[in-house]
C-alpha cells in the first residue's frame, strides 16, 4: 500500500507542476479555449483564425481517427491487421502517459491544456504508425513501386503533419515534437520487429485457428507455412512442430 501511495503522490506531483499559473489561480484560460473531440484536444485561440489553424485542427484529430479507425475497419474486415493496430495504439498511448508523468515538462505558455506536454503524444502516435507503415511498405514484394509510392505518399501527408499542428496551436514546443517524433519511429521499429519474431507468428496463428470469425490478412503480403524448424533447431524441433501443426491441424 504504501509503494501505491508513493506512486499516486508522485503522479500528483508530475501533474501539478504542469499546471499553467492560470489554473493554480483557478481562472480560465487567457489564451482561447479547448477545443476537440476524445483524445484529440488542442487549442483554439481566441485570435482570428486562419486556413493554418483549421489545417491544424484538422492534424490535431490523429489520434482520435487512429482509435476509432481500427476498431471500426475491424467490425468490416474481422482482420488480424486490425486488432494489430488497435494494439498498437493503446501501446503508443501507454508509454506517452508514462513518459509525461515522469518527465514532467508543463506545454508552452500559449496552451490552454493542463496536462504535461513532454513528449507531443500527438506526434508520438502518428509517428509510430508512419514508420510501422513505411516498414510493412518497404518489405512488401507483391506491391508495386507506383502503389507503394502512394501508400507512403497518402500516409504521410495525413500523419506527418501532426507534429507541426501541435505547434501551431501552441499545445507543444518543438523541442516535446522532435523528441515525440523520435520515440515514435523507436516504437514503430520495435512495432515491426516485434510481429516479425517467431513466437508472434504462431500466436496469430493460434488466433486465427480457434477465433473461426477472424480474417488473416496479416503480413500483407502472406504467409509461407513452416513445415519444420530443423534448419534451425534440428530434427528434434521438426518433429515437435510436425506434431504442434497436427493438434492445430485436429
Amino acid at each position: 500500500m504504501k509503494l501505491v501511495s508513493y506512486y499516486l503522490h508522485g503522479v500528483n506531483a508530475s501533474r501539478n507542476a504542469c499546471l499553467p499559473e492560470w489554473s493554480l489561480q483557478d481562472k480560465p484560460c487567457p489564451h482561447g479555449h479547448v477545443s476537440g473531440v476524445p483524445l484529440s484536444h488542442f487549442t483554439w485561440h481566441q485570435d482570428g483564425a486562419s486556413w493554418v489553424d483549421y489545417a491544424a485542427a484538422f492534424y490535431a484529430t490523429a489520434p482520435f481517427a487512429l482509435a476509432v479507425g481500427f476498431p471500426a475497419w475491424f467490425l468490416w474486415t474481422r482482420g488480424t491487421k486490425e486488432i494489430l493496430g488497435t494494439a498498437f495504439f493503446w501501446l503508443l498511448a501507454l508509454v506517452v502517459v508514462v513518459l509525461k508523468l515522469a518527465i514532467g515538462q508543463p506545454r508552452p505558455p500559449g496552451s490552454c491544456l493542463t496536462s504535461c506536454g513532454m513528449p507531443s503524444g500527438h506526434t508520438l502516435e502518428s509517428v509510430g504508425f508512419f514508420a510501422w507503415l513505411l516498414l510493412e511498405v518497404a518489405r512488401s514484394q507483391r506491391t508495386s513501386s507506383l502503389g507503394k509510392c502512394l501508400l507512403l505518399a497518402c500516409g504521410g501527408t495525413l500523419l506527418l503533419p501532426v507534429g507541426w499542428s501541435r505547434t501551431v496551436s501552441q499545445d507543444h514546443s518543438w523541442p516535446q515534437v522532435i523528441a515525440g517524433g523520435a520515440i515514435g519511429v523507436c516504437m514503430g521499429a520495435g512495432w515491426f520487429w516485434l510481429l516479425n519474431q517467431r513466437c508472434t507468428y504462431w500466436l496469430l496463428k493460434l488466433a486465427w485457428l480457434h477465433l473461426p470469425f477472424l480474417t488473416r490478412n496479416y503480413p500483407p503480403d502472406g504467409v509461407e507455412e513452416e513445415t519444420s524448424w530443423g534448419e534451425v533447431h534440428g530434427a528434434g524441433a521438426a518433429g515437435s512442430a510436425g506434431r504442434l501443426s497436427g493438434r492445430l491441424a485436429g
